[in-house]
């Protein structure tokens, strides 16, 4: 998360914490772990090719997008 990561750098620049290691000790909290299901591994790799060629199709419109919102 960006903010977290802002926050823990903050920490360490105050002096709140020595150093990243440190702070994430003490400001992050594991809620649950999830680990990959190794039967699925090669639909997890489909998906995530899938999803890079989207990215990359769709990024003009997103580029425009945010040009045509930030302008207003």
């Amino acid at each position: 998360c960006g903010a977290l990561g802002a926050a823990i750098e903050a920490s360490i620049v105050a002096g709140i914490n020595k150093d990243p290691a440190n702070a994430a000790e003490r400001m992050v909290k594991v809620e649950k772990v999830f680990t990959p299901n190794q039967q699925n591994v090669e639909k997890y790799r489909r998906l995530f090719r899938l999803y890079k060629k989207l990215y990359e199709l769709l990024w003009d419109y997103y580029d425009e997008s945010w040009r045509t919102y930030s302008s207003l």
